[in-house]
This record gives structure tokens, sequence and C-alpha cells, in this order.
């Protein structure tokens, strides 16, 4: 039978808040100090990880939790997105979904309203087929909208079409073609 100082050491680790202290990223794992404890490299809890699959990498610093089946360590994952003064959500809204990345990026949806809301410096799409877009209004707003394809240009009833095939609407010149 163990001991009971082995038996409260292994209780204590079972559940271990603490901090990721190192990031490997193949294959994913990371290090994580806790109390006066650093682990070895410890796979960390992926959002999906069959058919469907995510990536989103520990940060050194980020706070997480780490799961030591039978109060071992070396055995243990860890469980990232732990919120802190320092580490603190991107939202607070209960009708939000927020993501916010490194460089500032945020992607944030409000089912109350309706709203997806996309902040980023490009967005690029690429897509094997039709991309198609409904709406009652359609704003496209920029100092310069560029329509390059490989069809015969085309414009709407009420669009000004100048001779070098630019149309104009409004304040804004669409160029269609190279």
């Amino acid at each position: 039978m163990e001991n009971s100082s082995d038996l409260a050491r292994r209780l204590e680790n079972l559940i271990r808040p603490g901090r990721v202290s190192a990031v490997s990223y193949e294959p994913p794992r990371c290090r994580v100090k806790t109390g006066g404890l650093e682990t070895d490299w410890l796979p960390w809890f992926a959002t999906r990880s069959g058919k469907t699959s995510t990536w989103s990498p520990a940060d050194e610093g980020e706070p997480c939790i780490v799961f030591c089946p039978s109060g071992d360590p070396a055995t243990g994952f860890v469980l990232l997105g732990m919120n802190s003064s320092d580490s603190p959500a991107p939202s607070v809204s209960p009708d939000e979904n927020v993501a916010k990345f490194a460089d500032g990026t945020t992607v944030r949806h409000n089912a109350a309203e309706g709203v997806l809301e996309l902040k980023l410096k490009k967005l690029v799409i690429d897509c094997s087929d039709t991309i198609e877009i409904n709406g009652t209004v359609i704003d496209l707003k920029g100092a310069k909208i560029n329509l390059n394809g490989g069809g015969k240009p085309s414009a709407r009833v009420g669009d000004q079409v100048s001779t070098d095939l630019k149309i104009v609407s409004g304040s804004s010149t669409v160029f269609v073609g190279d």
C-alpha cells in the first residue's frame, strides 16, 4: 500500500494551474511551469482532431491547466485558454463569439444583431466554384475597385460606361478587365 505522503503528492498533481513556458510545434507539445515544477513536453488539447481538425498553437506565457492522470505529471495533458487579468477575454458580451489573433485580426459574431464582422489587413478568398453574394443592398467601398475577369465587360442599366471600358457609377470608377 502506498504511503500517505505519496498519495498526497499524487492528489496535489492531478490538476495543476500554470503557464506555458516553452512550445514545440512538431509534434505539438508544450512545457508548463506550475508552482515549483516545470513539466516535460506535454500535448495540449485541440478543439478538434478527427476528420475535422483545428490548429491553434500554445503561446509562451499563456495560462493553462495541466491534467495528470494518476497524479503523474509525466503523463499529463494541457488545457489552454484560461483567461486572466493579463490575458483577458476579447469580449464580455453574452451575445458575441470572438476570435482575436496576435496581429489584431478579429472575427466577431453578434448573435443578437445577426452580424458577422471581420477586421483584418487583407482577405484572400480562394474558391474553386461560384462565389455568390446576396443582399438587399451591397456596398463596395474603396479608393479603387478592380474587377478582373476573363469574360466580356458588362454594365447594368444606369451605369455610365466610358470608351476605355471603365464603368462609372456615382463617385466610384470600376475597371473591368486587366
